[in-house]
């Protein structure tokens, strides 16, 4: 969805601003899944799926 990762974008944008003004560092990890007339763990799964995804994403680009 192009206007949930927008926001995701967004929301990475800030956080690091706001990381140059902090002594810890700070990381989040999201993920998003929807389904309409899905089986609800299977929702829960695929957004667990995606959070962890984005987490290794996260910690490739902070190595890399």
């Amino acid at each position: 969805n192009k206007y949930i990762n927008k926001k995701l974008q967004d929301w990475n944008k800030t956080l690091a601003k706001l990381q140059q003004k902090v002594d810890i560092n700070l990381s989040v990890a999201v993920g998003y899944s929807s389904g309409k007339g899905e089986n609800f763990d299977s929702i829960i799964r695929e957004a667990d799926r995606m959070m962890y995804e984005n987490k290794n994403k996260m910690h490739e680009q902070l190595e890399g």
